[in-house]
């Protein structure tokens, strides 16, 4: 609607409404040239009715005075009206596209961009101004006369008047118990600056006792939005601001109040300022740091320079924070092992990596501490907790470890002394022999236990019955309270008889000639004797024969040995060894037993007439060849006839060599043969000279050979020497058995008794 005044109705004397309808008329032709369309300018009428009654009011801008406005009259103090109603005082500011309704007023119309009312939109100006309403004090109707609105902006000394002229009349009180007076005016007010209204009811006193006054800040209503974007930063306020496309705003000041009487400003100016691309903006970072969290948010105000009624931006910001983050805290305890020594230590330094806390902002709110540093000294065997503290305003992290310092002993025992390996001898026929040996010596620096780990060998003992030819490792095991071991170790050996059996007889070896178509025959023998010291177990090792036998069936044609092990309690051997051997007879046919009697019958005879003729011979040559001279001076030789019966000592070689070995086959025929007595047994066997402490074992220069005459000669010889464990020599004689069927007294050894 147009601005406009209302007129009021007659109240006053008939020239002074002639004057106020005038000075109206006026009023509203010059404000509505100056209005806008649909808004309405400063009132001009407070006329108002109650019942049937009309009170006629009218309204005058009495423009700029110094310090006050005009009085309208002194009145006495009984005379005077009372003071509006404080509770129904109220100042609403507006905005209106009319002019200022003085010259003094602000008459800079408001930018576009302010937004501030309807009237804005299709790039119209505005301009700012005031509602006021009150109600008058009823009780003192009678005397009210006019009211007396007045604008001081700031601390200035003048002021702009407003005056509501009542008629002489007055309103009664019933009508001022129930009015309200109403003034929209003041037009021209700058944005953000502090007014004071004053209303005061006339006539007044020289001391106003009737006069209320309030302040009023005429408010910023921006339509105007900065384009910006918050970054959450711990312990700061970080955000991008965009440039203006809309307005074209170049600097803006940016503001935080985190303290209200100290806020931080930023100032930005995107002529010169780092731009960066963001989201498909150009921005610049505005970073506020060391900025303490609090339960309360923070005010943050963007404020553009380039428009002077542009409202500030108010953004409301939480700051927050985290703790710090420590670095190298050790996951596990430090745990440093001293080694026990004499003399003992019982402190030592420890060292590690210090923990190293990371703030979000250096130097912003943060602080340190610990409870020890590395390389400090601690105690051995104790366990010490370590704190290291960080904060960041109220935000606090912990780093907590424990240093434990244990003595600890890796050195195993050192032997001092440990015994030899120790040989014993035992006395024969002893199974066992207690032996007895000094006791390990050692050192270490914590406390110690000996054992012996040797089965069935007691801990403390230092002697032992050790059994005989058993070499026994005694072992000690010495470990100390860190189960550090040492060990020390010998043998024990106990040695018992070491001679072998001493053999007394071993039998000779056997050669017997067996029966025609005989297999086997048994051949007896008699059981070896021996002597030694310990008890004895005697053997037979030739395969198939049994130990306490002294008789065996032997094959005929085959050469057996007969094997005898004599073996002590100490396992020292000894042998005997003998053949057992049956010539194999064949058997022959009538016709050559004929054949070979007749020609041994033929033999026989020439050997006869032989052996007659040379020893007739012998007798001749013997007397002629003088062997036996009587005179050694005769020329003439001697002859010695020769009996043939008597031993002259001369030698038979043609009977040793040929006949000896033939002359039992017809000695019975024959009786050309001297046998003295008793010359049978003696030629029967022909032995060895064997000595008579010979036990059985012989060197070869010990056998005496002696042939034999009978049925064959065998030379006596020393077999190969068997060897045992004890490497003992076994000696085998021969035995030379003369023929079954032979006889004694027809051997060729009676040769020395020829008749």
């Amino acid at each position: 609607m147009p601005c406009s005044v209302t007129p009021g109705p007659l109240g006053w004397s008939y020239l002074s409404s002639v004057a106020l309808a005038l000075l109206i008329v006026s009023v509203h032709l010059s404000s509505a040239n100056a209005c806008c369309v649909e808004e309405r300018g400063p009132t001009t009428n407070c006329s108002f009715s109650h019942g049937q009654d009309f009170f006629l009011c009218d309204i005058t801008e009495v423009g700029y005075s110094i310090d006050t406005c005009r009085d309208e009259g002194i009145a006495p103090l009984g005379d005077t009206p009372g003071p509006i109603r404080d509770a129904s005082f109220h100042i609403e500011p507006y905005f209106t596209s009319c002019s200022p309704s003085n010259e003094h007023m602000y008459k800079t119309p408001l930018n576009v961009s302010s937004c501030h009312t309807p009237c804005s939109h299709g790039n119209r100006a505005v301009h700012a101004g005031l509602n006021i309403t009150f109600k008058a004090d009823p009780w003192t109707s009678e005397h009210l006369r006019a009211i007396t609105i007045s604008l001081r902006r700031g601390s200035r000394v003048y002021v702009h008047c407003v005056t509501l002229r009542l008629n002489d009349y007055g309103p009664t009180q019933a009508a001022l118990a129930e009015h309200e007076f109403h003034y929209d005016g003041f037009i021209g007010l700058e944005p953000g600056e502090e007014y004071t209204v004053s209303i005061l009811t006339l006539p007044t006193n020289t001391n106003r006792q009737n006069w209320i006054i309030k302040p009023i800040r005429i408010p910023w209503e921006s339509c105007w939005v900065p384009d910006l974007k918050i970054h959450e930063t711990p312990f700061a306020v970080n955000l991008t601001l965009f440039q203006d496309l809309r307005h074209g705003f170049k600097r803006f000041y940016v503001h935080l109040y985190n303290d209200p009487y100290n806020p931080l400003t930023r100032e930005v100016d995107f002529r010169n300022a780092d731009l960066y691309e963001m989201d498909g903006k150009n921005g610049t970072n505005i970073l506020f740091e060391c900025i303490e969290p609090t339960a309360t948010e923070l005010n943050l105000y963007v404020e553009a320079v380039d428009c002077r009624f542009c409202l500030w931006d108010r953004t409301k910001i939480q700051v927050k924070g985290v703790p710090p983050k420590f670095v190298n805290c050790p996951e596990h305890d430090i745990i440093q092992e001293v080694e026990i020594t004499k003399p003992m230590r019982y402190t030592t330094p420890v060292s590690w990596t210090s923990p190293t806390p990371i703030f979000q902002s250096t130097g912003c709110g943060s602080g340190r501490n610990r409870s020890h540093d590395p390389n400090s000294v601690f105690q051995v065997g104790m366990t010490t907790p370590i704190r290291y503290l960080a904060w960041q305003y109220t935000y606090m992290a912990e780093c907590t470890f424990n240093v434990q310092v244990l003595a600890v002993d890796t050195t195993p025992p050192q032997i001092v002394f440990c015994p030899d390996n120790i040989t014993a001898y035992a006395k024969p026929k002893m199974k066992t022999l207690e032996v007895s040996w000094r006791e390990p010596m050692f050192d270490d620096a914590s406390n110690t236990t000996m054992t012996i780990v040797t089965p069935y060998m007691p801990d403390s003992q230092t002697s032992y019955n050790f059994h005989v030819w058993v070499n026994t490792t005694v072992k000690y095991q010495i470990m100390d309270a860190y189960n550090n071991m040492a060990y020390c170790s010998f043998s024990v050996y106990v040695k018992g008889d070491t001679d072998p059996p001493r053999i007394t007889y071993c039998p000779r070896s056997i050669d017997v000639k067996g029966q025609p178509k005989m297999k086997s025959a048994e051949i007896q023998w008699e059981r070896p004797q021996f002597n030694d010291a310990s008890d004895t177990i005697v053997t037979i090792v030739t395969p198939d024969m049994p130990d306490n036998e002294t008789s065996f069936q032997f094959s005929v044609g085959m050469n057996t040995t007969v094997k005898y092990k004599i073996t002590d309690a100490y396992n020292n051997s000894a042998y005997c060894s003998f053949f057992v051997y049956i010539k194999e007879t064949p058997s022959a046919s009538p016709l050559v037993i004929a054949l070979s009697c007749l020609a041994g019958l033929l033999l026989i005879l020439l050997l006869v007439v032989l052996i007659c003729k040379k020893m007739i011979f012998r007798g001749d040559i013997g007397s002629r060849e003088n062997l036996n001279t009587t005179d050694p001076d005769k020329d003439d030789v001697g002859y010695t006839p020769v009996n043939r019966c008597e031993n002259t000592g001369i030698p038979l070689p043609s009977l040793d060599d040929y006949v000896g070995s033939q002359w039992s086959v017809v000695s019975q025929s024959w009786k050309i043969f001297c046998h003295p007595p008793g010359h049978h047994d003696q030629l029967s066997r022909s032995e060895p000279n064997i000595p008579e402490s010979s036990s059985g074992f012989f060197s070869k220069d010990e056998v005496e050979f002696k042939p034999g005459f009978g049925h064959r000669q065998n030379s006596s010889r020393l077999n190969s020497v068997e060897k045992d464990d004890n490497e003992s020599s076994v000696w085998i004689p021969n035995i030379i058995e003369e023929e079954s069927s032979g006889s004694s007294d027809d051997s060729p050894a009676s040769l020395e008794s020829i008749c």
